[in-house]
Formats: C-alpha cells, sequence, structure tokens
C-alpha cells in the first residue's frame, strides 16, 4: 500500500490509520505500519511522524539519527507474539 503512494501522501496515510479505532486495525498492525515507513519510505515527514508515535506508544527516545532503538523495541515485540 505504501510504495504504491507517491512520499508526499505517506504522513496522511499514517494519520488516517493512525486515527483508525482498535477494531478495525490492531496496534500490533499499527506498530508494523510505522515499522514499514521507517523502513521504506522517502518522505522524512513520514518517517518523523512515525517514529514520533512508535515512541509515544514504547518510550524509545525516538532520534531520528538513532533507530535502532526503535529497530531492537519491534524485535522484541515480534519474538513475545
Amino acid at each position: 500500500m505504501l510504495s504504491s503512494l507517491p512520499p508526499r501522501f505517506h504522513a496522511d496515510l499514517i494519520k488516517k490509520i493512525w486515527e483508525r479505532k482498535e477494531e478495525e486495525i490492531s496496534k500490533i498492525e499499527k506498530m508494523s505500519f510505522l515499522i514499514e515507513v521507517l523502513n521504506t519510505s522517502n518522505s522524512l515527514n513520514a518517517k518523523n511522524i512515525a517514529g514520533i508515535l512508535f515512541d509515544r506508544e514504547y518510550n524509545v527516545n525516538w532520534d531520528p539519527f538513532k533507530m535502532q532503538p526503535i529497530y531492537d523495541k519491534w524485535d522484541a515485540i515480534q519474538k513475545t507474539k
């Protein structure tokens, strides 16, 4: 889905997905989407929003120049599934 949109729309897509209720899109699906954005988007704005939202949920001290704490937390979450 993300790759089919021009990067200028990535931030808007994040906002739309984030606003959806948990009954529609689970928290883990939202987090997975944020990781996809961080890994693949060419939009710095979208990556920043994704990092901020991930930090709000898991308190990883978001720093756009230090992505490893987010990836480490995501790996830990995936191992507990």
